[in-house]
């Protein structure tokens, strides 16, 4: 059997005698293969898995809002996965946004998927290209001393874009030992809300003003130095989100992150994750829309600031048509806020086996006890990737407590493999 649902200890000799209620168990998310490519907003079909020598396809049944969480290291097929379900997610009617596309692989969206991967197309899909566009912070540049090719675009932030939590990230005062500091910031931040400041070489001059005292002041003035330097905060490269959003895949070049200031990288996802939030809550950006954040652990911070603004989004931005696909390599990268609101766990046959078991813990899958885990251990060495190359992937559906197996299909765009 090509398709297994395991819950607890339950054996694989029993399955065998649930077809009936096999199907209806899983009735929610996996419906009969369609045969034209026809676009769906409340199925997103993600992948195939066979049964009782039945052909079926795995869906994601959309018409609640849900939190994913996608596990794997490189090369196990998150990206292969994540764009799957970005190209068919906007043919189908959302606004799709790469967050943290750190290899600057996602722009090939925009070319149709390559011949050799069509075999791996569900029945009846056929390459399409998708119109994206490709952004990348002009400060990591100005940083990096590099620049962009002709077909990315630069933005930057403004001040009007932030608030004064997301400037004391960029300061990097998040802990009580810059407490004074955050107490400064926090009152001069009062001008800004007044239109009496307007850039930060104005705020920078305020500080230098304010009547504390000077080696505070200067703690913050050469904070703020590199953030006017380098352009972290801006007013000359504006992006419209809502006319983007509407219109295209967005992708956000995040390539050489690891060599910029941590607490810039993680504002500017903070800070991009809140206009989408209040683009949706205007009624701006029309379309819901599907946030996918990579390498999670490095961009979302739990720290005493960020992480309530973190748990706000994910709390709030469910009832506003926001989905959320957080991927990382190990599962405690990811912030407890999206973990515990996670309405599935994606992770590659090929994840290490302990990792896994604590994942199916998580999901109250199984127990834990050491019977539970050669149990799981046994089930394993029964699941493969196909011959011509299809990754196996298993599902975790945390809400209902099944583990399903998954081929994911191939996206409907270009799958670079260059980045690997």
């Amino acid at each position: 059997m090509l398709m297994q649902f395991w819950q607890g200890r339950e054996s694989l000799k029993s399955l065998s005698k649930l077809k009936t209620a096999h199907k209806s168990i899983f009735a929610d998310i996996i419906t009969p293969e369609k045969k034209s490519m026809v676009f769906n907003e409340q199925w997103l079909k993600l992948g195939w898995s066979k049964n009782y020598n039945e052909l079926w396809t795995i869906q994601w049944n959309m018409s609640e809002v849900f939190r994913a969480v996608i596990l794997g290291k490189t090369r196990s097929g998150k990206t292969w996965f994540t764009r799957r379900v970005g190209t068919v997610a906007f043919n189908s009617g959302y606004s799709v946004i790469y967050l943290t596309d750190i290899k600057n692989e996602m722009k090939t969206s925009k070319q149709p998927l390559q011949d050799k991967f069509k075999k791996f197309l569900a029945e009846g899909e056929y390459p399409i290209s998708c119109p994206t566009v490709t952004l990348r912070p002009k400060f990591m540049d100005n940083m990096l001393g590099a620049s962009i090719l002709d077909d990315e675009q630069y933005f930057q932030l403004s001040l009007g874009d932030i608030s004064s939590p997301d400037l004391l990230l960029l300061l990097n005062f998040t802990t009580d030992k810059s407490k004074n500091q955050i107490q400064i910031v926090t009152n001069i931040w009062a001008k800004v809300i007044s239109g009496e400041i307007k850039n930060l070489q104005e705020f920078h001059d305020a500080v230098g003003k304010d009547p504390a005292q000077k080696a505070l002041k200067q703690s913050i003035l050469n904070a703020l130095q590199p953030l006017i330097a380098y352009e972290v905060v801006g007013e000359q490269l504006l992006i419209n989100w809502a006319t983007q959003l509407n219109n295209n895949i967005v992708t956000i070049n995040l390539e050489g992150y690891d060599q910029v200031s941590a607490h810039y990288m993680q504002a500017y996802v903070r800070i991009i994750m809140r206009i989408i939030y209040n683009l949706r809550k205007k009624g701006l950006l029309k379309k819901r829309v599907i946030i996918f954040i990579d390498e999670a652990g490095r961009f979302l911070r739990e720290d005493s600031i960020s992480g309530q603004e973190i748990r706000r989004q994910v709390d709030e931005s469910a009832y506003l048509g926001i989905f959320m696909l957080i991927s990382a390599q190990p599962l405690n990268q990811i912030p407890k806020a999206v973990t515990a609101q996670a309405r599935y766990i994606l992770l590659p046959r090929s994840y290490e086996f302990d990792e896994m078991f604590k994942v199916l813990r998580f999901a109250q899958i199984y127990r834990g006890n050491r019977a539970d885990k050669q149990d799981f251990s046994e089930q394993l060495t029964t699941l493969h990737d196909t011959k011509d190359g299809q990754k196996m992937w298993l599902m975790l559906d945390t809400a209902e407590h099944k583990l399903i197996k998954i081929y994911p299909f191939a996206p409907l765009s270009w799958h670079d493999e260059s980045k690997k």
